[in-house]
């Protein structure tokens, strides 16, 4: 322990642990009332500065007795401690902005975490976010063109025309952007962006071009916002944006100038310039299935879109089968799957669109894979322009990312480098070729998808691992800290238990009827993480033998029974049995939401 306590609620240079004040007292955090104030005593009394002379001792006894004053202070009110052991010390910052006399008990919880919520939205980071990208175009086509043009009589060797192929390497375009977003209040923020253009003209620096824009946006109400750009150096009104959205249904009309802003003042008479019109609504009440209707109007032709889109969640985690009461754990949590592919989305979106040459059909595919952050699409195009693919990754993680992509279409082939860190983007669209080659474009593929494959192997797997690693471990710390006395009583039920289990396995044996010989509760899975964390319960399942029956129903938790406590919250448990009936050998495995009905034939082990 260190530090005096500050007034924040904090204690200098304690680890940001909601259990910290518990440890102070060394106390589990199942403790009772009377547990901490008997400790309270015992450990006042001992770094009381009172009781020591030595000034030595004294300065270090001091500040023990203030950190034990602090979490007595926390622990012994009841309204701090659940705010404490709900939201750790950020819950004392809420309590000591909030009046909390008049909130009911059975709300208290749900009104410290929306309390929590408005005071992280105040922050002024949540207030003021910046972002910065910056776009570097490059043309490599050089690299793998078959006929350079070098206007020279004598054929350059090897070296030479590998270092002519690098040189020709030129830059196509540079770009930087920055976008800040402020909010105003709770319906209305804006976003204020500024874009620099440069594009290089045969290798020398060319034009520079500036533009700032700036956009406000208002909700009126949860389903209506509206939006308007404007360009701050033209002074000039560029588009506005109204939607309308509901349950099943979203209608989106944006108007762009020229002439938006001499429309909306001269009556609506004069044409309205380029718009876009788009209703999107829901295909059916079981289905995540949504349509779309999109109708552009362009300087060249109208152009017209339509979209049928659909998106699922998949899991597949033990846990995904049981329902959340069964998994013993408030607030839900749940382990870390063996892979990390177990858990994520998947979505596709199919369009077909009439826009003169552009006209054709769109599909995408991409799945999500939540647990490690990884974002997989592809899409191909048909068309009148011919046919065209892309495919592309993306690793994130919290606010940074690194991903990339390859397009092979009319306009040759890209590979496009994206990366991200902390609000700061960089993105690097590299020509490879300005004709259409396939060949080219599916080893380009093939060289980032076998280091996404390694990256996975070697770096994502491995880490996810380390993270069920941890969380069984602190499981079995938790267990041992505190679940302490839970564990103490279900032995002393479990001797208790012990005769009457003996008498009818007694008596069982004697019929040649139900025997259980070993029966444990644990874990669904079984692998190294999750290895000690399996409880005999052996002899309180023969206590439940009847004439050589055993049933305990189902749709509850097998944790409350007698002999039973939940080893591991959160996750999936099962019942492994091992008996015997009429001298065969039977088997049975059961989730512990479901009913256990024994002897079965089908539990019978050839």
């Amino acid at each position: 322990m260190s530090g005096v306590t500050t007034d924040d609620g904090g204690i200098p240079g304690s680890p940001d642990d909601r259990e910290y004040l518990y440890t102070v007292l060394n106390l589990p955090k199942t403790a009772s009332d009377q547990e901490i104030r008997e400790r309270y005593r015992q450990l006042s009394v001992l770094f009381h500065p009172d009781k020591h002379q030595d000034e030595t001792t004294k300065a270090t006894a001091t500040q023990r007795f203030l950190e034990v004053q602090k979490a007595y202070q926390v622990l012994s009110d009841p309204y701090s401690r659940r705010a404490y052991d709900l939201l750790g010390p950020q819950g004392l910052q809420v309590i000591r902005k909030t009046d909390l006399t008049d909130i009911p008990e059975a709300e208290l919880d749900n009104y410290l975490l929306r309390c929590n919520r408005e005071m992280q939205d105040e922050r002024p980071e949540m207030l003021f976010k910046s972002e910065n990208r910056i776009v570097a175009g490059y043309d490599a086509s050089s690299l793998f063109d078959e006929d350079i043009g070098y206007y020279s009589d004598q054929v350059p060797g090897k070296l030479e025309r590998l270092r002519n192929r690098f040189e020709d390497i030129r830059q196509t375009g540079l770009t930087f952007r920055h976008k800040f977003q402020r909010r105003i209040n709770d319906k209305t923020s804006i976003v204020v962006s500024d874009r620099l253009n440069a594009r290089p003209a045969s290798g020398r620096p060319g034009p520079v071009r500036i533009a700032l824009l700036g956009t406000v946006s208002h909700q009126f109400s949860p389903r209506l916002n509206f939006e308007a750009t404007v360009s701050v150096l033209q002074t000039s009104l560029l588009s506005t944006k109204t939607t309308y959205r509901d349950d099943n249904n979203t209608l989106t009309c944006q108007v762009h100038p020229p002439r938006a802003l001499y429309w909306l003042f001269s009556g609506f008479t004069s044409s309205p310039g380029p718009m876009t019109l788009a209703y999107s609504r829901r295909l059916s009440s079981k289905s995540p299935m949504e349509g779309t209707v999109m109708f552009q109007t362009t300087s060249v032709a109208p152009a017209l879109a339509i979209i049928l889109s659909s998106a699922r969640l998949f899991d597949h985690t033990p846990e995904a089968n049981v329902p959340p009461a069964f998994l013993g754990a408030s607030p839900p949590l749940r382990p870390p799957s063996k892979s990390g592919l177990a858990m994520g989305s998947t979505y596709w979106e199919l369009q077909f669109s009439l826009a003169s040459l552009w006209s054709g059909i769109n599909a995408e595919w991409g799945v999500v894979l939540a647990e490690i952050g990884l974002r997989l699409k592809t899409g191909i195009q048909l068309g009148m322009a011919g046919l065209s693919w892309s495919f592309g990754g993306e690793w994130r993680r919290g606010e940074n990312s690194v991903g990339s992509s390859v397009a092979c279409n009319l306009g040759g082939v890209t590979f496009k480098f994206d990366m991200s860190y902390l609000g700061q983007a960089l993105t690097l669209p590299i020509v490879l070729s300005h004709d259409r080659e396939p060949g080219l474009a599916l080893w380009t593929t093939a060289m980032p998808s076998a280091a996404l494959v390694l990256t996975y192997i070697l770096v994502l797997r491995p880490r996810h691992r380390r993270e069920r690693l941890r969380f069984f471990r602190d499981a079995r710390r938790a267990l041992h800290e505190e679940k302490a006395e839970l564990q103490r009583e279900t032995k002393e039920t479990v001797h208790l238990l012990q005769d009457v289990a003996k008498r009818h396995m007694d008596a069982e044996g004697a019929c040649d009827g139900l025997v259980i010989l070993e029966a444990f509760y644990g874990p669904l899975e079984r692998d190294e993480a999750a290895e000690g964390l399996d409880l005999d319960v052996t002899v309180a399942l023969q206590a439940l033998v009847h004439r050589s029956q055993l049933y305990i129903p189902g749709r509850r938790s097998k944790a409350g029974l007698q002999g039973f406590y939940d080893p591991v919250p959160g996750v999936a448990k099962v019942l492994r049995i091992r008996y015997t009936f009429r001298g065969s050998l039977h088997y049975a495995e059961i989730s512990d939401w479901m009913p256990v009905v024994l002897p079965l034939e089908e539990h019978l082990v050839d």
